[in-house]
């Protein structure tokens, strides 16, 4: 059944969402950015000085095979990354986050209701395969590190910045998913996204129960050596637009 879209599925991707969403922001001659620098770039800078800033006191920590930027509650409401932003001394990259989360919740008609930002050191740093959790239902796939508040989400927006990489999807069988396999034999449906810089990928519940998805180990850019180099991705968690409510929902693996 994997030949047939699934009815109200959505997986898009935007190549020049970082140039849209910080627009104003670089139009706005009192913020002092160098405008030679194309947006991506200046988001993944500012996003990296915070990750340096913030690593000193626990507010950079390890899940899997990458590393999480969040307030030090480890709480990934779009309100304490910014109060956290801001008492370590990284405004403009707090401003830069905004932007996001502001043309993001205009371009989908959502209500931005978590953001996880994970940082890859380089390629050797992965993403394990998972759906995202929107809600109750997906309870037993969180893992123990998971402070959600189980309420319902509807879509995921996440940007890429930096080093292009390869995105995983896999379509899943399971009870969960509306796709079955045609027989016993069937080993299923994968295929590869590239995430080049400033690019989002957006995909909405009705997709996100049927697949999977994930960034592998070496999977992109390479060097003389082979190694990839640094990535930044921001994902944003979105429920409703009229559900100001929904908290986070932390992403886990599948296995």
């Amino acid at each position: 059944t994997v030949g047939e879209p699934i009815e109200g599925e959505v997986l898009s991707f935007v190549p020049t969402a970082a140039q849209q969403a910080l627009k104003g922001l670089f139009a706005d001659k009192s913020k002092g950015i160098d405008q030679s620098v194309s947006p991506d770039r200046w988001l993944f800078e500012r996003i990296s000085e915070a990750a340096a800033a913030a690593a000193n006191e626990g507010g950079v920590w390890r899940s899997g095979g990458k590393f999480i930027l969040s307030a030090i509650t480890r709480n990934q409401s779009p309100t304490a990354l910014h109060r956290y932003l801001l008492s370590i001394g990284q405004k403009m990259c707090a401003e830069g986050i905004d932007a996001l989360v502001k043309w993001t919740e205009a371009t989908y008609n959502h209500h931005v209701s978590a953001i996880q930002i994970n940082v890859h050191i380089d390629s050797t740093c992965f993403h394990a395969q998972h759906r995202d959790i929107y809600g109750l239902e997906q309870r037993d796939m969180a893992g123990r590190d998971c402070t959600c508040s189980f309420k319902p989400n509807i879509a995921t927006a996440c940007l890429s910045l930096g080093s292009t990489r390869k995105c995983l999807v896999e379509a899943e069988t399971d009870d969960f998913s509306m796709l079955s396999k045609c027989c016993d034999c069937c080993e299923g449906y994968s295929c590869h996204h590239w995430l080049r810089s400033g690019s989002l990928m957006y995909f909405n519940d009705a997709w996100n129960k049927s697949h999977n998805h994930g960034i592998p180990v070496n999977g992109g850019d390479a060097d003389a050596d082979g190694r990839g180099g640094p990535r930044i991705s921001v994902a944003l968690l979105c429920a409703a637009a009229d559900d100001g409510d929904a908290l986070c929902l932390l992403p886990k693996a599948k296995n």
